[in-house]
This record gives C-alpha cells, sequence and structure tokens, in this order.
C-alpha cells in the first residue's frame, strides 16, 4: 500500500461563519480516511475538528509559510471576501493546488491591495488583467465615487489573474467556473468537482399543505451587493398585496452593506426576515 499523502488544508474552518467553513467541515472527515490533513487556520478552530487534524496557526504568516514544503500537497480554499487573504498571500509564495469558490476574486483582491495601502498594485493588475477601461472603471468608483464595477458586474473584472498564475491547477464547482478560469489562464490544469449537497433531514417537510400558506424565497450566502437583492426587493414589492410571501435573507450582511436600508425602502420589513448566519443543522 502506498504511503498516506500530507496535505495541508488552508481555509477558513468552523466555528467561522462562512459556507467553505462549513464545506471544510463537512468534507474534511471523509478527505481523512485518504489524506493525513493539516489545518492552517487563520483563526480559531473548533474542537470536534483540532481533536482529530493538526492545527497550524497561520496568523503567524511567515511560520505557516515556511511550513508548507514539508507536505505533498497544499490546498488553499479561496473565495471572494477577506477571510481568505492569508491563503491568497500563501499562494503567492508557496504555489498549490486552489479551490476556486467563486468565479470573481474582485473583494479579495481590493482587501489585499486598495484597502491595504497597495492601490499601485491594483491599478497595475486591472491594467494588466482587464485593460485599461477596468481601472478607468475602478478610479471613478474610488474618487468619483461611482457605483463599484465588482458589484454593478461582478465577473466583468474578476481579477483572477494573480491566483491563477500562481496555481498549479485549480478545482472548481461548475462548468460556467471551469470556463471562466479557461479563458483567464489558458492552458492551467481545470477539474470540476460539483458542490457535494446532504441528504435532506427525514423530519423536515418541503411541501405545506396549509391553505394560503406564504410562498417562501430566500437568499443565501455572504450577503453582497454583487447578488443584486435590491433587484429581488423591487420585483417582490410589486407583489405585495397580491400574494402572501416571505423572503429570507440567511447569511451575514457585508460590512458597509445598508441591506435594512433597501429592505425598509422598498416597504417590506414586514415581509422580509434578516436571519444572519445559521448552523448547519
Amino acid at each position: 500500500m502506498s504511503a498516506r499523502l500530507r496535505v495541508a488544508w488552508w481555509s477558513p474552518l468552523p466555528p467561522d461563519p462562512s459556507g467553505i467553513a462549513d464545506y471544510a467541515d463537512e468534507l474534511l472527515p471523509h478527505l481523512a480516511r485518504f489524506w493525513d490533513i493539516a489545518l492552517f487556520a487563520d483563526g480559531e478552530v473548533a474542537p470536534a475538528l483540532a481533536d482529530l487534524h493538526p492545527v497550524v496557526d497561520a496568523r503567524d504568516e511567515e511560520a505557516a509559510i515556511a511550513r508548507l514544503p514539508g507536505y505533498d500537497a497544499v490546498l488553499y480554499h479561496l473565495g471572494n471576501n477577506p477571510a481568505h487573504l492569508g491563503a491568497y498571500r500563501a499562494l503567492q509564495r508557496h504555489h498549490g493546488l486552489v479551490v476556486l469558490h467563486d468565479a470573481s476574486l474582485a473583494h479579495l483582491v481590493i482587501h489585499a491591495t486598495h484597502l491595504a495601502g497597495r492601490t499601485d498594485r491594483l491599478f497595475a493588475e486591472l491594467r494588466a488583467l482587464h485593460g485599461d477601461l477596468a481601472a478607468e472603471a475602478v478610479r471613478r468608483h474610488f474618487y468619483l465615487h461611482e457605483p463599484a464595477p465588482w458589484d454593478v458586474e461582478p465577473l466583468r473584472f474578476p481579477l483572477l489573474g494573480r491566483a491563477l498564475g500562481a496555481a498549479r491547477a485549480v478545482l472548481v464547482h461548475s462548468r460556467f467556473a471551469a470556463e471562466q478560469v479557461r479563458r483567464a489562464m489558458p492552458g492551467l490544469p481545470v477539474e470540476v468537482v460539483e458542490h457535494h449537497a446532504l441528504p435532506p433531514p427525514t423530519h423536515v417537510s418541503f411541501a405545506s399543505t396549509a391553505p394560503g400558506a406564504p410562498v417562501v424565497f430566500c437568499t443565501a450566502g455572504f450577503l453582497t451587493p454583487a447578488k443584486h437583492i435590491d433587484l429581488v426587493l423591487a420585483a417582490l414589492a410589486k407583489l405585495r398585496g397580491r400574494v402572501a410571501f416571505r423572503y429570507r435573507l440567511v447569511g451575514t450582511v457585508a460590512p458597509g452593506f445598508p441591506l435594512y436600508g433597501q429592505v425598509r425602502d422598498h416597504g417590506l420589513l414586514d415581509h422580509v426576515d434578516l436571519v444572519g448566519h445559521v448552523s448547519k443543522e
């Protein structure tokens, strides 16, 4: 029997309130049957995981990066928010396999450059990857307060180049995302591993037979302007008084996103539930 692979896994982990942390929590017990996995964590790790895997405190980035050559493979999980800054920076210095959870990394790159005092690097990346028009659109956002292009059209300037340029190969969750990767970095190996889904709990009924029960709509995940919740609210506002409905917003609201104000402005405070982050159960 061949020796088990030693794998470094760098991602958000429970109790971090993110879908990618939940994704890791669900997959790790299965992958641990085949690999010896060390968890590189930028924060606290739930005791149930820490009892099963060695944990490397990645908040000390220099020390964590120095340990990466000791592993057979490094998996960097990248999503489009600042929770992935540590993994993104480490990837630039120690190349590895990228699990790309979003087809745009613009928000992550903004945090790694502009919000870290490196606006010059952001504009250099924009020009190199997407041309002068992209740099001009972002300049107008920063200095003329025009809408952020990554919120209006999330895939127009996805800023994938620096991450993909450091990746040895990429895993994505859809054929669409795979095409985005191939367009941004031709020749880079990319494979689709469909997002897993747990079977529905047997004790939950998904069909309501109650007469007049409201139709329930839901938007789940990290709630940002890029999800265009404002358009959903505008559409639902037209149904008010004609159709019984509830709209549930499940997830953490991005800092600075005036979601409550949008709900109020559409007159839907009595129809919308701002649930916040929820447990897997």
